[in-house]
């Protein structure tokens, strides 16, 4: 987000006033609390009203079926539109001025001047996600082919040496155990029915 000057930056994180910038760490590091951006305390807040679906995540579904041509002829510069659409309203729906959230979208890559126009549509839905991050598991599952996902995870510092995991499975608890319906093993690297 940091190279896109993305206007979202500073409502998704929280910036130690000794940085001059937004720097994330890698997944399972260490952070620097006087170099290093934290969660915003505003996201994920006790008053904060469930969001079950949204509009621009709407607008991404449908610029993701006319860009890959899902049932539809494909259409790229439909797609642009509404993925440029999806991008403002995410911005907005985060707090971001609608002159500024505007500008931004405008500004990004047309569709029809990047290689791959669909990654480009999962990596700004992938970031509308913030606040839902078993959503964004899933967006990212669905993304691309096993290596090719957007955005490209690693496995955190300190994970054992095994591909990332692709479900996640409950505990077997007492629940799950009386139910001769619950599976019996944990399949935590087998990809889900949507994952590519």
């Amino acid at each position: 987000m940091r190279p896109l000057n993305d206007p979202r930056l500073p409502k998704f994180f929280d910036k130690p006033a000794t940085a001059d910038n937004y720097y994330g760490i890698t997944p399972g590091d260490d952070g620097d609390d006087a170099h290093d951006a934290r969660i915003s305390m505003s996201l994920h807040s006790a008053d904060e009203p469930e969001l079950f679906f949204s509009y621009q995540e709407q607008l991404f579904f449908e610029a993701e079926i006319y860009a890959r041509g899902l049932g539809v002829a494909a259409d790229l510069t439909k797609a642009n539109t509404l993925y440029k659409k999806a991008v403002e309203e995410s911005c907005k729906y985060f707090g971001v001025d609608a002159g500024t959230a505007a500008s931004f979208a405008t500004g990004l890559p047309n569709l029809s001047s990047v290689p791959d126009p669909v990654k480009l549509i999962h990596y700004h839905h992938w970031i509308d996600k913030m606040e839902e991050p078993g959503e964004a598991f899933t967006e990212w599952r669905r993304s691309g082919t096993e290596g090719n996902e957007v955005p490209a995870l690693a496995l955190p510092v300190g994970a054992p040496s095994t591909p990332l995991f692709r479900r996640y499975e409950y505990h077997l608890s007492n629940e799950l155990l009386l139910n001769p319906n619950a599976p019996t093993q944990l399949k935590y690297y087998e990809k889900m029915w949507f994952d590519l």
